[in-house]
């Protein structure tokens, strides 16, 4: 019961982190502070076993609770020092019917939409990766938790890369619709090694960590620029396209969890590779079969409106 009002209460900071870039920046500057955010978001799921890990060895579990406790005191405290984004109009009132109104444009619209399942689809992947490289690492090969907690610390660090390297190609005029297909690409060539492996029995731990890594610095070019997308269409209901895109992400990386550890045969990668190869067929289906057509149809709709056609 605590554990779902924990994760009902950390909803609404992630929310209205995404939401807050929309409200102060455009464009390459909002795809630069979006590529932050992606990075803060993600990283914690990812550098979680270490920590938790080493808050086990030093204090018992009843650490892994207080230090949360404390972090969010001080982050109430600094909380203090902030002023409102949001530039609300004071005629709008939100009430029910127009929370699901402005869920239901969402929903209607193809960019949003693809933009959002984009998202989901890539999480999917890394946390494919961040469920079967324990059971893997652990279970398959032996390994203590410790050792684990090293493998997989180095290896989420790529996720900073990612960022960096999406930071760096926004620089060099590289469009976020090429960097989501380079991360697309790189994702999905690395989830299909791995599973040709695991079908020849192979259980190389170099194999593995480079997937990881290759599928973390994957979402990092993929995520800033998918969120950047979705919310570019309709910035006014920001919080709204920011709340969905959580909630499909969170159902992606549940779905993407427990498929690798239903599937999970004890000895090798196979239940991982096999979730998060669906994974990015999943985002590269999003991206071609609902972003692909609504960029087409958007120019045209807009060319009509701004003429006094009808769309």
């Amino acid at each position: 019961m605590f554990r779902a009002l924990q994760g009902a209460g950390a909803s609404g900071p992630g929310m209205a982190a995404v939401t807050i870039v929309s409200d102060l920046f455009d464009g390459a500057a909002a795809r630069a502070k979006m590529s932050n955010v992606v990075f803060a978001i993600n990283i914690v799921p990812m550098i979680a076993p270490s920590a938790g890990a080493a808050l086990l060895t030093l204090g018992g579990w009843r650490t892994i609770y207080l230090v949360p406790i404390a972090g969010a005191l001080v982050l109430l405290a600094g909380m203090a020092g902030f002023r409102e984004s949001a530039r609300i109009k004071p005629e709008i009132r939100l009430g029910p019917a127009a929370v699901i109104r402005d869920y239901l444009r969402v929903m209607r619209h193809p960019v949003c939409v693809g933009n959002i399942l984009c998202n989901a689809a890539a999480a999917g992947a890394v946390f494919a990766y961040i469920t079967g490289s324990s059971l893997f690492f652990i279970n398959a090969l032996g390994l203590s938790p410790y050792q684990y907690g090293l493998i997989f610390g180095a290896s989420s660090l790529s996720v900073m890369t990612g960022v960096l390297v999406n930071k760096r190609l926004d620089r060099w005029g590289v469009s976020p619709g090429q960097m989501i297909v380079i991360g697309l690409v790189l994702s999905t060539v690395l989830a299909t090694a791995l599973l040709v492996m695991a079908i020849a029995g192979g259980k190389s731990i170099a194999v593995v960590m480079s997937v990881m890594v290759g599928v973390a610095l994957s979402f990092g070019l993929i995520s800033p620029n998918a969120m950047s997308g979705a919310l570019r269409p309709m910035p006014e209901i920001a919080g709204s396209i920011s709340a969905v895109m959580a909630f499909a992400q969170m159902i992606a990386a549940a779905s993407s969890s427990a498929l690798v550890a239903r599937l999970f045969d004890g000895h090798s990668a196979f239940s991982m590779a096999v979730a998060m190869l669906a994974a990015c067929v999943l985002a590269i289906a999003s991206y071609i079969g609902i972003l692909g057509p609504a960029k087409l149809y958007t120019p045209l709709r807009e060319s009509k409106a701004s003429s006094g056609g009808t769309s």
